[in-house]
């Protein structure tokens, strides 16, 4: 998937699922979650994550792109990390976001081996990145978005 396909999925998964888990902070935590669906793609070198922030492009040099940084291993690392360090908030926005990346990516045709590099186990869809059919994804996504953001201010009767 692209980044904006990434990015927009993301914002759903954290408006969604804000009401559950940060009924306090609900912007800070879809926004977030949204940052954080680009961060698997910092293995791929022309990733918009990568381009954010370059010094990230090291682990695209050193990682091949849907390896381990497309596993769920990376998300429960921040996780574990920011939980210890007394942020679990922040931990559990990020890895969400991350785990919202890696199920888009598994609508694709290349698919995702969640659990590499210990089990090699792909997830594949039928979505071919870049083409209509992601186009269209994306729209519906958007659209979904939209009413979810309008029935819950209000918006809709």
């Amino acid at each position: 998937m692209l980044a904006r396909t990434h990015f927009v999925f993301g914002v759903l998964t954290g408006v969604v699922l804000a009401p559950f888990v940060a009924k306090d902070q609900p912007w800070l935590f879809t926004g977030l979650v949204a940052f954080a669906s680009l961060l698997p793609d910092v293995d791929h070198i022309d990733s918009t994550i990568n381009k954010l922030f370059p010094v990230t492009k090291l682990f695209a040099l050193l990682f091949k792109h849907r390896g381990f940084f497309h596993s769920i291993y990376p998300a429960a690392i921040i996780y574990g990390l920011l939980w210890w360090a007394g942020l679990p908030f922040y931990g559990l926005a990020l890895a969400i976001g991350y785990v919202s990346h890696l199920i888009s990516d598994c609508l694709t045709l290349d698919g995702v081996d969640l659990l590499y590099p210990l089990l090699r186990i792909r997830v594949e869809g039928f979505v071919r990145t870049g083409t209509m059919m992601e186009t269209l994804f994306f729209v519906v996504i958007t659209g979904v978005l939209g009413i979810v953001l309008l029935a819950r201010y209000g918006l809709l009767s």
